[in-house]
C-alpha cells in the first residue's frame, strides 16, 4: 500500500493560502463593522433631521411671517472653526380649535404664544431646543426679547410653558428670513462621533449630516 505525505513545499503553500483566506475574511469583517458603525451613526443623525423637519415645518407653516424673528449667534469650535448657533422665534396659537382665538371680523388668529428654536453655544456638541413661550395675552409682534432668553440651560429661560429637546448633537443651526417667499431658510448640521474596536485599540468614527430647509409661512397677512 502506498502512503502519501505532504512535502515541505506543499505545506508552506497550504499555510500561505490559509493565511490569505483568513486575511481576506478579517478585512471583510473589519469593513462590515466599520460600515455598520457608520450606518448606526447616520441613522441617529437622520432621526434628528426628520424630527426637526416635522416640528419646525408645522410651526413655520402655521405662523405669520411678519412675526418671525432671528438672532444670529456665532460659536468657535475647539479647532478654531466658527459655526452659527442661531435663535428663531415665531408667533403661535395656544388652541386652534377655540373660536375665541380668532378675530370675529377678519378671521385672523389672535396670536398668544411664541415658539422658539435655538442651539446652545457652550460646547462643540450643541443642543437644539424647541420652547413654547407664554406671552400673557394676544399679540402677533416679533419676540424681541429672544436674545435674552436663550440660556444654555433651557430651564433658566422665562415664561416657558414646555420644552422639547430636538437634538443633542448639533454642529450648526443657521436661520435666515426670506422676504421673497415670506418663509425661512434653515441649515441644520448635526455631527456624531463614536468609536469602534479594532486590533490594537479603538478607531474614531466621525459622521456628519447637513440638511437644508425652505419653509413658507402660510398664515401671513398681509402678503408682501
Amino acid at each position: 500500500m502506498k502512503r502519501y505525505a505532504f512535502t515541505l513545499l506543499e505545506l508552506v503553500a497550504s499555510l500561505g493560502i490559509f493565511a490569505f483566506v483568513m486575511g481576506a475574511i478579517f478585512l471583510a469583517f473589519t469593513h462590515s463593522t466599520r460600515t455598520f458603525q457608520h450606518s448606526v451613526l447616520r441613522q441617529g443623525l437622520q432621526g434628528d433631521s426628520l424630527r426637526l423637519e416635522s416640528l419646525l415645518g408645522r410651526d413655520v407653516r402655521m405662523t405669520d411671517y411678519h412675526s418671525t424673528f432671528t438672532v444670529a449667534r456665532d460659536y468657535t469650535m475647539s479647532g478654531g472653526r466658527m459655526v452659527r448657533r442661531d435663535g428663531l422665534s415665531m408667533a403661535a396659537l395656544s388652541d386652534w380649535d377655540d373660536s375665541s382665538k380668532f378675530d370675529s371680523v377678519t378671521g385672523l388668529p389672535r396670536w398668544d404664544q411664541q415658539i422658539v428654536y435655538y442651539a446652545t453655544n457652550d460646547s462643540d456638541q450643541g443642543k437644539l431646543f424647541r420652547q413654547v413661550i407664554d406671552e400673557g395675552g394676544a399679540t402677533g409682534l416679533p419676540y424681541f426679547a429672544l436674545s435674552s432668553n436663550l440660556n444654555t440651560d433651557p430651564n433658566l429661560n422665562s415664561s416657558v410653558l414646555n420644552t422639547t429637546g430636538v437634538s443633542d448633537q448639533v454642529d450648526s443651526f443657521e436661520v435666515a428670513r426670506d422676504d421673497g417667499t415670506q418663509g425661512l431658510l434653515l441649515i441644520l448640521r448635526v455631527r456624531r462621533v463614536g468609536t469602534r474596536r479594532r486590533s490594537g485599540g479603538e478607531e474614531k468614527v466621525d459622521e456628519t449630516l447637513e440638511t437644508r430647509y425652505s419653509i413658507t409661512a402660510r398664515n401671513t397677512f398681509p402678503k408682501l
